[in-house]
């Protein structure tokens, strides 16, 4: 999806309140390696690995069943090779 020329990367599905979960989808590239984290404290540093997935050029999703319902922010990571 485009939006003035820019492709639209990351679709946030957001918090599911029937499955106490939330979901987060991006275009993941080929061979690439990621990294989706969490944490309650944006500023404090501590970022907790929901999950590592690798890219092979579709549509990536990732649901947090952990994420409590209250301020969380996310993520996502390319790690180096």
């Amino acid at each position: 999806q485009s939006c003035s020329g820019i492709k639209k990367i990351i679709f946030v599905d957001g918090w599911d309140e029937l499955k106490q979960s939330f979901k987060l989808r991006w275009f993941a590239l080929p061979g690439q390696l990621y990294s989706v984290e969490s944490s309650t404290d944006i500023a404090s540093g501590n970022w907790r690995e929901v999950a590592r997935i690798l890219g092979n050029g579709d549509v990536k999703e990732v649901i947090d069943p952990n994420a409590s319902g209250r301020v969380q922010f996310y993520r996502i990571r390319v790690q180096q090779p």
